[in-house]
């Protein structure tokens, strides 16, 4: 009865997640999309709220019928995928909602890229190298969301390459006189009333590549092409908003059977050249 009502639960929960992909904005309706993404947002960090507080006690009890003579360990196996399932959705989910906070962190670009290859898993079947332009400008920002995004962009890159390759991390940086260009790309208003120099991180794989379809489609909430490896098609939405919150954008670019280029552009604030 316990196993049955902790299915129950889970079950509960992942509607609920179903629910909020169904709702999600579509590309039809753009000119209310922020104020959509910001009650998605919202709906988000209280969905996660509420799933974390059921899974708590199905976490304990989940414990306690491991030990349980009799448990059925199909049903019981069945369970515990459900509760895992439902925690990483309700991780993302927060992930989400706080993506946009901001950040006054003094960042250095090349500290950043490094702490990246250095949070890499090893596999020796995919080449990782890194290169950077000297004495670039500090940035300013929230430092451990901006390596959340440039990692789920490596993750990303890393499982394009399931039969290995070669992931390259680079640092460079653009000056002022390309500002009018990238401010038009930047969700901030206030980074076109200044000409910001910019810093761009790339991270460009040799994988599978997406499809011109595929990639017309990736910057759509919930769109993955990693399902079976328990994808929730918010990886590079939760990406887009810390980018946003810091002044900047992603640029991606594709080609099956080449691999993917992901380039964030951030603007070196005012502050963070005195």
């Amino acid at each position: 009865m316990i196993l049955l009502l902790l299915c129950g639960a889970c079950a509960g929960a992942l509607a609920t997640w179903a629910i909020l992909r169904h709702w999600s904005p579509r590309k039809d309706t753009e000119r209310s999309a922020p104020a959509a993404n910001e009650a998605l947002s919202e709906l988000a960090s209280g969905t996660a709220h509420d799933i974390n507080n059921a899974l708590a006690p199905a976490q304990l009890s989940l414990e306690l019928l491991r030990d349980t003579a009799g448990a059925d360990p199909e049903l019981l196996g069945l369970v515990v995928r459900s509760v895992e399932r439902c925690v990483r959705v309700a991780g993302v989910l927060t992930r989400y909602a706080e993506a946009d906070l901001p950040g006054t962190d003094p960042i250095a670009p090349g500290d950043l890229i490094e702490a990246l290859r250095g949070a890499l898993p090893e596999r020796p079947d995919i080449v990782v190298t890194v290169a950077a332009d000297p004495d670039l400008p500090e940035l300013i920002g929230h430092r451990d969301r901006l390596l959340e995004l440039l990692r789920q962009l490596a993750d990303n890159a890393l499982n394009a390459m399931a039969e290995g390759g070669r992931l390259t991390l680079s640092l460079r940086q653009r000056s002022a006189a390309d500002n009018a260009t990238f401010a038009r790309r930047a969700s901030d208003p206030a980074v076109t009333a200044i000409n910001h120099s910019w810093i761009g991180f790339s991270i460009v794989d040799t994988g599978a590549g997406l499809t011109p379809e595929a990639l017309a489609e990736a910057r759509r909430l919930f769109f993955t092409t990693g399902e079976k490896q328990g994808g929730t098609g918010l990886g590079l939405a939760i990406a887009e908003r810390i980018a946003a919150a810091h002044g900047g954008f992603i640029d991606l670019s594709s080609s099956p059977g080449v691999g993917t280029s992901a380039t964030v552009w951030l603007p070196v604030r005012p502050q963070a050249t005195a």
